[in-house]
Parts: C-alpha cells; sequence; structure tokens
C-alpha cells in the first residue's frame, strides 16, 4: 500500500451512489411442437442495464435449452460433452439450468447485461408432446443516478 486512501469504487469517495436500481423481470413463453426446436428472445430494454442475478422457468414436458448473446459473436453459454453422443449444439436439459419459482437458480455471480442488448434462447422439445416453456430472468435495472 502507499498510503493512501483508495476511494470507493462505486462513488468515486462522493458518498453518492451512481446508479439507482429497480426489481425487473424479463421473460418469454414459447409454445412448441412435439419433438420442436423454438427460439425465444429476451431484449434489454433501451432505458437502463440490466443486472441479471437469478433464473426460473415452467413447463409442460422435457426439453432443452441452449443461450447464445449474439453481440458476442454468437457466443454460446453451454455446451455438451462430444462424449455423450450428443451433438454440443443441443443445449442442456432446462431443469440443469434453471430454477422454479420456489427455487430460483441464482446466479454466482450477477451478469451485467448491457442496454439494448439480445439473448436468444433455443429450446428443443424432448418430451414428444406439445410443450410450453417460459423463462424469466430476474435481476434490477440500473439507472443513473440524477444529480
Amino acid at each position: 500500500m502507499n498510503g493512501k486512501a483508495t476511494p470507493c469504487p462505486s462513488c468515486g469517495g462522493s458518498g453518492k451512489a451512481n446508479v439507482v436500481v429497480q426489481f425487473f423481470v424479463y421473460a418469454f413463453k414459447l409454445v412448441l411442437a412435439a419433438n420442436a426446436l423454438g427460439v425465444g428472445k429476451i431484449h434489454i430494454d433501451a432505458d437502463a442495464d440490466f443486472k441479471w442475478y437469478a433464473t426460473v422457468h415452467t413447463k409442460t414436458g422435457d426439453c432443452s435449452v441452449l443461450v447464445q448473446e449474439p453481440a458476442k459473436g454468437g457466443r454460446s453459454w453451454m455446451s455438451l460433452s462430444t462424449q455423450t453422443g450428443v451433438s454440443p449444439s443441443a443445449g442442456i436439459d432446462i431443469n440443469n439450468w434453471a430454477g422454479t419459482a420456489q427455487l430460483p437458480a441464482y446466479l454466482f455471480i450477477p451478469y451485467l447485461l448491457a442496454k439494448q442488448t439480445d439473448l436468444l434462447f433455443n429450446i428443443t422439445d424432448l418430451s414428444g408432446a406439445p410443450n410450453t416453456v417460459e423463462i424469466d430472468l430476474w435481476g434490477y435495472k440500473e439507472f443513473p443516478a440524477q444529480g
């Protein structure tokens, strides 16, 4: 240490917050035919960044999910080992990724999604029957603090 005080990274030493937070949920619902693939999209509003901290879902049958972030080169957030005999682009069982309203799946580190970011969710029905899937991202909007 050099003996100098380090200013607070949140307020720069002013004692005032740089952001105002508001709880918010982004959600989508897909209705899939038996064994079909559907793509859900969440678009982050232009008014504020979104800090995502938990994921919940409901479904009427088994399905898999693969999340992609187009702004980062279409990067996929998950893949199966090719040793499983399943295509790495098939996604993972949704139960291993998203929780329920009673037991949400919390992110170990909240993920910051910038204004106007898109997330794509490739959902594949595995039940062999029509399937309704809803995914909700819980978090908060971060608005710049005024004056």
